[in-house]
């Protein structure tokens, strides 16, 4: 989740922000939907942007939704860190957040049914 906003509070809708994701991913994509923890859930609405000359064409960029937020969802069926960049285009920010796909213990709660790990989501400062 990558989130822009003015000193004021007012989000930097339209803004177009840049994923840049470490080579350890399987893979990763643009997300629209509902996210956050249980008890703080929130809408995405994340709508691609054309890639700026200069910067790999894998890399996916975004505009900011009216409330300042996109998102990327990533892919990782390895206990492991992945690191995810978010370059704010027009602002010239860089933010960085390592996303930890580690194996839960049996008594946590965001183990699936599968078994497998979730993700978790936190926002980049």
């Amino acid at each position: 989740m990558a989130h822009g906003q003015d000193v004021d509070g007012s989000p930097f809708a339209g803004e177009r922000v840049c994923f840049y994701v470490d080579d350890e991913a399987d893979s990763y994509r643009l997300f629209s939907g509902t996210t956050g923890p249980a008890d703080a859930r929130f809408d995405v609405d994340t709508d691609q942007a054309p890639t700026p000359s200069g910067i790999h064409p894998d890399v996916r960029c975004a505009y900011l939704d009216e409330n300042g937020n996109a998102a990327l969802e990533l892919f990782k069926s390895d206990p492991q860190s992945i690191n995810v960049i978010a370059e704010y285009i027009d602002e010239g920010l860089l933010r960085d957040r390592d996303v930890e796909f580690g194996t839960p213990s049996s008594g946590d709660p965001t183990r699936r049914r599968t078994g497998r790990p979730r993700a978790a989501v936190r926002p980049l400062p």
